[in-house]
């Protein structure tokens, strides 16, 4: 079971851990970081989604 509520300024997610990997969850964290900074920037949507792919690349390589 998925729940979703909001406290104040914060979103809090719960799901059962067997879910997902922790990696997962860091790589989704990451992806909604990039997409708030994304928003409060001038990009189109386009150039947000290739910002994030881009991110996600060099990131995958890092991990190598």
């Amino acid at each position: 079971m998925i729940q979703i509520s909001f406290k104040d300024k914060e979103a809090i997610l719960k799901f059962p851990k067997q879910m997902v990997s922790s990696a997962y969850v860091q790589e989704f964290l990451e992806r909604l970081r990039i997409e708030a900074i994304a928003e409060k920037s001038k990009l189109t949507e386009e150039q947000s989604g290739e910002l994030s792919e881009e991110f996600t690349a060099v990131r995958i390589q890092l991990s190598i």
